[in-house]
């Protein structure tokens, strides 16, 4: 992860094999960055649409976020309609229960994980905000 505007970025990364051909990547931003630019590659290419670009701000967790518009954010973050890969991700199921979700993935992947929390509404994913 850069950034066109600071020489150096304090992000820390961890990435996780599933051994299944996916990976889960964590990151941990100590400060607040503008355009932020996220490459992922696989032996030195980038993979899809990779270098994924964050227009504007991206505040770190600690930060007490200036708009407190869930909708102004998300325009000013030019947040896409919809997300095509979470959209197929998400369609062979029928339904997600959060709480079983919450009690089943410490047992599968222990206690240091996270969680992305996504609101399925009318059958398609939208950004929590």
């Amino acid at each position: 992860m850069v950034t066109p505007v600071e020489e150096f970025t304090r992000i820390w990364i961890q990435i996780l094999d599933r051994h299944d051909g996916s990976f889960l990547v964590r990151y941990r931003m100590y400060a607040t960055y503008t355009d932020l630019h996220i490459h992922i590659l696989l032996k030195d290419k980038h993979v899809a649409k990779s270098p994924f670009i964050l227009k504007g701000s991206v505040y770190h967790e600690g930060c007490d976020c200036p708009q407190p518009s869930g909708s102004v954010w998300e325009a000013h973050m030019h947040c896409p309609q919809s997300f095509p890969q979470i959209d197929r991700d998400l369609a062979i199921y029928s339904s997600v229960d959060p709480d079983v979700n919450a009690q089943e993935i410490p047992q599968r992947f222990g206690q240091r994980q996270s969680l992305c929390h996504y609101t399925v509404k009318d059958n398609r994913d939208q950004m929590a905000v």
